[in-house]
């Protein structure tokens, strides 16, 4: 119940940090882990690792496991903080991790932040990419290859799907509401946009949430939940109105 912790790294070699974890949804035993050193995976529900691949990743902040078939697997891979680096983007397996295909590369300094697959359909997904760069004297975050992208053919070609935010608003992450297609959340360094096309367009959704960035987004049991930078956890406690909305109604203001 939580009283007591295990501490579960048995075959993680050099690892000075475990980022994220993804779980097949089918076989709870089968854990992958993002770490500093790279992609490892568990049979044994974390009792044993075993390092998959991407070595050079040096942060991997989200794993992603195709609903029916746990051979299938995304990756975002954030890269070297301090230095341009080759290995940036989202990376896919299909043989459970045994080799990786480098499906996403904006460029060397883009990595990704953030990936979401559609649970009905996962030939689509959905990545925040992240520009940035940190010298000694000074930190350049954000710039052209930040972004949100979008795959409808399970990675093989990436749209990037940003119009409506603002080029200084820089996506940190993308969620899918849960009941209606194609309803789509983004958290942005300025706050909360939606899309109700699939990403093709944005408008902003910011009520009364202040002017701060968002660091992660859950959509649960009809509520939307934000979690920002030093500005606590927000709730909006009813989705249903914006689960009907539909294009053919007046232009969409109740939340702006």
């Amino acid at each position: 119940g939580g009283e007591q912790w295990t501490k579960k790294m048995e075959g993680m070699k050099e690892v000075l940090m475990v980022v994220t974890l993804g779980m097949d949804p089918t076989r709870p035993s089968i854990l992958y882990a993002g770490t500093s050193g790279g992609v490892y995976k568990s049979m044994d529900a974390g009792k044993t690792w075993k390092l998959m691949g991407l070595p050079n990743s040096f942060a991997i902040p989200r794993i992603v496991v195709h609903p029916t078939n746990p051979d299938i697997v995304y990756v975002a891979v954030l890269g070297n903080l301090w230095a341009p680096n080759s290995d940036r983007g989202v990376y896919k397996t299909t043989d459970g991790g045994r080799s990786w295909h480098h499906v996403l590369k904006v460029n060397d300094d883009t990595g990704a932040t953030e990936l979401a697959i559609d649970a009905e359909s996962p030939n689509i997904l959905y990545a925040a990419m992240y520009q940035r760069r940190r010298t000694v004297f000074g930190f350049n975050g954000s710039g052209a290859g930040s972004g949100l992208y979008k795959t409808t053919d399970y990675g093989a070609s990436w749209t990037k799907i940003d119009n409506g935010i603002p080029s200084n608003a820089f996506s940190r992450v993308v969620r899918e509401d849960d009941v209606r297609k194609d309803l789509l959340y983004a958290g942005t360094e300025l706050g909360v946009f939606l899309s109700w096309d699939g990403g093709k367009n944005w408008t902003r959704f910011q009520l009364n949430l202040p002017v701060t960035p968002i660091t992660d987004l859950r959509v649960h049991k009809g509520n939307l939940i934000a979690s920002t930078s030093g500005r606590s956890f927000w709730i909006l406690d009813d989705l249903s109105v914006l689960r009907q909305y539909k294009k053919e109604m007046p232009a969409f203001s109740v939340y702006q």
